[in-house]
C-alpha cells in the first residue's frame, strides 16, 4: 500500500512539474501579440528630434555625445532598459512613459535591439518578429526607425560569469530555438533578409555595425568596458559620429 501511495505521489509530482515547465517554457518562448498602433499628431517646425530606444547600449547612451554631433536645431531623448530582449521592448512601446516619449513627435528612433536575444538564445524567428513590430510601429507615426544592428559582444565572456543555472538555461534555449550559442550573424542576415523580402530596407536607416566598427570588441581603440559587451565614452563618440552622419544625410535629402 505504502509503494502505490509513494508511486501516486511521485507521478503527481512529476506531471504537475512537467506541467509548470510546459506552461513556463511556452510563455518564455512564446511570441508577443500584435497590438493597435496608437497615434499622435506629428510635429509641425523644424526641429531635429531624434529618440533613441532600446536596451541598456540605450540606457547607458551619454545624449551630449550625439547632441554635439547633431547641432543646436536637434533635442534627443532616449528610454532604454538594461538586459531587455526584443519581446519585451515591443511590449514596453505600450507604456505611458514610452507612449510620452512618441508623443514628442520624433523624426527618427535609434533602436539598440537584439544582444539579449543572442544571449539568452531566443531564436531568430522572435527576434526578427519583434523587431519588425516595432519598426512597423514607428513607421505607423511617421518616425523613421534607424537600426543599429547587432554588434559584437564577448558572448563568450558573459557565459563564463553566469551561474551554472543560467548556463544550462541557455544551452536548453539554443536547443529548444536552434540558436548558436556565441554566433550573431543568424540573427542579423535574418533581420536583414526580412527587411528586403518586406520592402522595408529602404524605409529605415540600417547601420551595420562595421560601418562604424569592424572589429568588434577586441577593437584596439578599445571602445568597450572591461565587460566586453557595453560601450565607454570613446565607444559611443564612435558610434554617435557615424549616427548623426547617417541622420544629419537623410535628413537633408528629406528636406529637399
Amino acid at each position: 500500500m505504502r509503494k502505490k501511495i509513494v508511486l501516486s505521489v511521485s507521478i503527481f509530482v512529476l506531471v504537475a512539474f512537467g506541467i509548470i515547465c510546459y506552461v513556463k517554457f511556452h510563455s518564455y518562448y512564446s511570441f508577443a501579440t500584435k497590438q493597435p498602433t496608437y497615434h499622435f499628431p506629428h510635429k509641425t517646425d523644424d526641429s531635429l528630434r531624434i529618440m533613441l530606444f532600446g536596451d541598456s547600449w540605450i540606457a547607458y547612451h551619454p545624449d551630449s555625445l550625439l547632441l554635439s554631433k547633431l547641432g543646436n536645431n536637434a533635442t534627443v531623448f532616449h528610454r532604454g532598459y538594461v538586459g531587455e530582449k526584443s519581446k519585451t521592448l515591443y511590449s514596453r512601446l505600450y507604456e505611458e512613459e514610452n507612449k510620452h516619449l512618441v508623443s514628442l513627435s520624433p523624426d527618427y528612433c535609434i533602436i539598440s535591439a537584439g544582444i539579449n536575444d543572442v544571449i539568452a538564445k531566443m531564436g531568430l524567428g522572435g527576434y526578427v518578429y519583434h523587431t519588425e513590430l516595432i519598426i512597423r510601429f514607428l513607421l505607423d507615426n511617421n518616425i523613421k526607425p534607424v537600426i543599429i544592428e547587432i554588434p559584437d559582444v564577448g558572448f563568450h565572456e558573459v557565459f563564463r560569469r553566469e551561474s551554472l543555472f543560467s548556463q544550462a538555461r541557455h544551452v536548453i534555449s539554443s536547443w529548444v530555438t536552434g540558436s548558436e550559442m556565441f554566433n550573431a550573424e543568424g540573427y542579423r542576415y535574418a533581420l536583414r533578409k526580412r527587411l528586403a523580402d518586406t520592402d522595408l530596407l529602404h524605409r529605415v536607416l540600417y547601420v551595420g555595425r562595421e560601418t562604424w566598427n569592424p572589429i568588434g570588441y577586441m577593437d584596439p581603440r578599445n571602445l568597450y568596458l572591461d565587460d566586453a559587451v557595453h560601450l565607454n565614452q570613446k565607444g559611443y563618440q564612435v558610434l554617435d559620429s557615424c549616427l548623426a552622419s547617417q541622420i544629419l544625410e537623410d535628413y537633408k535629402i528629406k528636406g529637399k
